[in-house]
């Protein structure tokens, strides 16, 4: 008689990872609930007790997997200044996964490389952005570019903690990026290979639900809140078109709100919402997006989409030429690549 096969425990953390915060979320979820679905693991998800985000505080994610939830209780929460952060919990994370009962630790975000320091089992290290792999750029330009760089001098020390600790915990770990872009990256500044796992993107139940709700396509539409993804550049590109009609959905608003040709709307926790009356979707990521969940499903669902070509865009939308914005940082880029792609 055969015995069933021990199941795998998997401890799966991040600051944020219980949260409904963003794609990294619903993509590591995902592969969570393929594991406990295809191999029997059992999962479960640590995440910071009242996490800040934005300086708020955003609503638990709703979990579609079964998995025991653990909060890391304490601490300190900076708005500003992540490596500070870091510093000041590290110990304390590090005592914590030190004693962590788990046979694997999935992990990323900032707080991982201590995590990954105290853990004793193996280790599974998932890169869904450029500051998983310690990169601390500056996106701004002229005076708000020297008080990033005055920022980042100030934090220089946390930083360069941070750095030496990913770096020292990779040694053992299994890397996992979210596109080929990310994985050379891996290589360029570890001299490890990552194995790639593009997100799980399925738009069939966006399909249904626009079918049903046949809104009219009016919207240039961007999801985000900050230089990094772009905000400057799609406000910039509102008032030289202001012709058209944009719609912008960010964390910081609660209400549907208009100034000028802009919609402010809130974030959707139902994600076809996004690209209801969407007549074009941009990504005009500034920084190396590792892949843009956004994007992908934008593509996916045929709607026409622009992306900088940076980091893992382009393979988001399969390396569509028509879909690729070459200068990205210019605003006049994307200026004409809008006009061109709505014929306006």
């Amino acid at each position: 008689m055969m015995c069933d096969a021990k199941i795998k425990r998997i401890a799966a953390f991040s600051k944020y990872l219980a949260y409904d915060v963003g794609g990294a979320e619903k993509s590591t979820l995902a592969l969570l609930n393929e594991q406990q679905s295809d191999k029997k693991a059992k999962i479960t998800i640590v995440s910071q007790a009242n996490a800040k985000f934005l300086s708020g505080s955003p609503s638990l994610t709703e979990m579609k997997i079964n998995a025991e939830l653990v909060f890391l209780q304490g601490g300190v929460q900076f708005s500003r200044f992540p490596f500070y952060e870091y510093l000041l919990n590290r110990g304390r994370i590090i005592n914590w996964f030190s004693s962590l009962d788990a046979d694997e630790l999935w992990t990323y975000g900032v707080y991982s490389p201590a995590a990954m320091l105290g853990f004793k089992g193996k280790v599974r290290y998932f890169v869904r952005s450029e500051t998983d792999l310690g990169i601390v750029a500056n996106y701004f330009n002229g005076l708000k570019r020297t008080l990033k760089t005055a920022y980042t001098a100030v934090e220089w020390p946390a930083i360069k903690l941070h750095q030496n600790d990913l770096r020292e915990s990779l040694r053992r770990a299994t890397v996992v990026a979210n596109s080929k872009y990310m994985s050379t990256r891996v290589r360029e500044r570890f001299g490890i290979d990552a194995s790639v796992i593009y997100p799980m993107v399925d738009v069939s139940s966006f399909r249904r639900e626009l079918a049903a709700t046949q809104v009219e396509q009016t919207w240039v539409v961007f999801v985000g809140d900050s230089i990094v993804k772009g905000l400057q550049h799609v406000l910039a590109a509102a008032k030289l078109l202001p012709q058209l009609q944009f719609r912008i959905f960010s964390r910081f608003v609660q209400d549907d709100k208009h100034v000028g040709n802009i919609l402010w709307s809130p974030w959707q926790k139902e994600s076809w919402r996004v690209y209801s009356g969407a007549r074009l979707v941009i990504v005009p990521s500034q920084w190396e997006e590792a892949y843009g969940r956004v994007a992908r499903e934008s593509y996916l669902l045929g709607l026409p989409t622009l992306v900088s070509n940076v980091g893992g865009l382009p393979e988001a939308v399969d390396g569509n030429s028509c879909c690729l914005v070459d200068d990205y940082r210019r605003v006049e880029s994307w200026v004409d690549a809008i006009v061109r792609t709505l014929n306006v």
